[in-house]
């Protein structure tokens, strides 16, 4: 009878600890993380304007207006982003551009462009940020990258483009090695990417809440289970322990 008790107890403490640590690397590390890190509004992916008083030449001089100039987008500046908005109207995900890298599952990776951005110049649009997801763009080289994207029609444009940080560590890397494959392919340059899973509807903050509202269901779901097994075996052990108490009373007597 103490060996079934002491049994039961290393199953519900194993069972504790890897349902546990599963929905906190799912759900709760996610939830935590994407809201300890910073949010950033109006981000144009692909170029970022400055003014220049000193070589706007004589009209800025004289009209004391500064020369508009546009800088490719680079991701070093949003590296503690985690929930982003983009400028409306003209970001999209640019599938042309997108490319998997196989490692057993799919690792999908596609940049998040301004569709205004004209990369002649010196200068040129950034591909710093990717909109990325696993198994949602293919098989090996025939890529559709749907990832984020209504299927029925994955080139519209979102009137409320936005994006939270890519969390999951395990799946950067491979990420990365995709944003190689696509620098070779296409001719672009990515210095400092940023993975992101692209929103086109929800916004990041519902996204976010997404993460939480899971983690706590799953944490009462799965006190109610353990607690409904638990409250059966009792039940079932209090109908066997009379039994067993008369079994080892009759073999201590004899």
């Amino acid at each position: 009878m103490q060996g079934l008790i002491g049994s039961m107890c290393f199953v519900y403490v194993g069972l504790a600890w890897m349902l546990g640590d599963l929905n906190f690397w799912f759900n709760m590390y996610p939830f935590y993380s994407i809201n300890h890190l910073a949010t950033y509004h109006h981000v144009n992916p692909s170029q970022t304007f400055t003014y220049d008083f000193v070589t706007g030449g004589v009209e800025a001089e004289q009209s004391g207006q500064p020369k508009r100039k546009p800088l490719p987008t680079q991701g070093k500046r949003y590296q503690d982003a985690g929930k982003i908005y983009f400028e409306s109207g003209n970001i999209k995900v640019d599938r042309s551009k997108a490319v998997s890298f196989r490692n057993h599952d799919m690792f999908c990776v596609a940049p998040i462009v301004d569709t205004r951005c004209e990369a002649a110049g010196e200068n040129g649009c950034g591909y710093d940020f990717w909109a990325v997801g696993v198994n949602c763009c293919g098989v090996d080289d025939q890529v559709e990258f749907l990832c984020g994207l209504d299927p029925n029609n994955p080139d519209k444009l979102s009137r409320a483009p936005a994006a939270i940080r890519a969390i999951d560590n395990h799946d950067k890397p491979f990420y990365r090695l995709a944003v190689l494959e696509a620098e070779g392919s296409h001719g672009i340059r990515s210095k400092h990417p940023l993975f992101v899973e692209f929103l086109r509807e929800k916004t990041p903050e519902q996204r976010t809440v997404e993460y939480g509202r899971a983690g706590y269901i799953n944490l009462v779901v799965s006190v109610l289970l353990i607690f409904c097994f638990n409250f059966t075996a009792i039940v079932v052990l209090a109908k066997k322990i009379p039994e067993l108490a008369y079994g080892d009373a009759l073999f201590v007597d004899s």
